[in-house]
């Protein structure tokens, strides 16, 4: 009886042991195309979600692009920006917003696009353009206004943005842990792309 439960147990462990090596060598397709399949299943996952939730609500994102419009940032909106930003956790110590605002505002190829709702400013996006692809840096809805739709919206003024400038791509980065995050952009028709992001801080410093 033992012999014969050590001999299961032994393979087994040569199956997982053959499974494991079966899977370091498939070949880097197969890998990509688990991945893709993977990154599909989220995709999905989360326009479901957002389809729940919008039948669930069916007037909440009807009341967000009623009641709030998009413009350029102003001078009297850089303080109630920046306090958006801490809200959402967007601020991080290596980060100065106010330095991050006035680089970005205004520019030929950068702004920011507030969100309005009554005087308030209640959204933000940092939406700017290297002369081939967009991006979106500091997507932000302030606490009291999400869930309402008001972040696809702001979304969408960001990608009007870019395409009145001609700009066809836009690319964003989110951090590894922020799953929310990356749910949401999936919802939004946004996929994950198979690149490694690489930077490197301070070069006006010595």
């Amino acid at each position: 009886m033992e012999r014969d439960e050590r001999g299961r147990l032994r393979c087994r462990a040569e199956a997982w042991w053959l499974d494991q090596c079966r899977a370091r060598h498939r070949p880097a397709e197969a890998r990509h195309d688990e991945q893709d399949q993977i990154a599909d299943r989220i995709a999905d996952d989360a326009r479901r979600q957002e389809a729940v939730r919008s039948q669930g609500h069916p007037q909440s994102q009807q009341g967000a692009a009623a009641v709030t419009s998009f413009r350029p940032i102003e001078d009297g909106d850089i303080e109630k920006v920046v306090a958006l930003w801490t809200a959402c956790g967007l601020v991080r110590p290596w980060n100065d917003a106010r330095r991050d605002i006035d680089f970005a505002r205004g520019k030929e190829a950068s702004d920011i696009l507030v969100g309005v709702d009554g005087g308030d400013v209640v959204s933000s996006v940092l939406v700017g353009h290297d002369g081939h692809r967009g991006w979106y840096y500091y997507l932000s809805v302030a606490p009291s206004h999400q869930g309402k739709g008001l972040g696809r919206a702001t979304v969408e003024a960001g990608e009007s943005w870019l395409k009145e400038r001609g700009i066809w791509s836009v690319n964003l980065m989110i951090r590894s842990e922020n799953v929310q995050v990356r749910d949401f952009y999936a919802a939004l028709g946004y996929d994950m792309r198979d690149v490694v992001v690489m930077g490197k801080r301070d070069l006006d410093r010595p």
